[in-house]
């Protein structure tokens, strides 16, 4: 199998129609780090969203995580040892749980587009719910769209 040959990252900003408002924070704008993982043929992307007041990230702390400690270990690694692969971005580092998540989703995407396999069927081969929560905005139910 391939090996990985390029790690990309860009910072993207989505404004919000609404802001969304919690206890700790007031967010006008979806900022994120856009991951690209490449292969001779393939790329696989992701992101990683900063949440300075939840998990420590920022955008800066993000990048710079991902370009000079974790892409420097991952590039020339073999797509075939993928255990191996997340081993690395999980345990090269300490916290940085937004860098993590955003390489793992790359990979992943990348995994499944190098397979050409739905990426259901890289993750267990067939649909089930998926267990999540949901933070509910503090402001008016009118903003909100209620």
């Amino acid at each position: 199998m391939t090996e990985i040959k390029r790690i990309t990252t860009k910072k993207i900003s989505l404004p919000l129609k609404t802001p969304f408002k919690t206890a700790k924070h007031t967010v006008t704008s979806a900022d994120a780090i856009l991951i690209g993982i490449e292969t001779n043929n393939n790329v696989g992307y992701g992101a990683a969203t900063p949440n300075l007041v939840v998990t420590g990230d920022t955008l800066f702390s993000i990048d710079n995580i991902i370009t000079t400690v974790l892409a420097p270990r991952l590039i020339g690694q073999s797509l075939s040892d993928w255990h191996y692969i997340d081993s690395i971005i999980q345990k090269t580092v300490q916290y940085n749980s937004s860098a993590k998540a955003g390489l793992e989703i790359a990979f992943h995407n990348l995994l499944a587009n190098e397979l050409s396999l739905p990426l259901v069927t890289i993750l267990g081969g067939k649909r089930q719910p998926v267990v999540t929560d949901y933070t509910v905005s503090i402001s008016s139910a009118e903003k909100n769209g209620d």
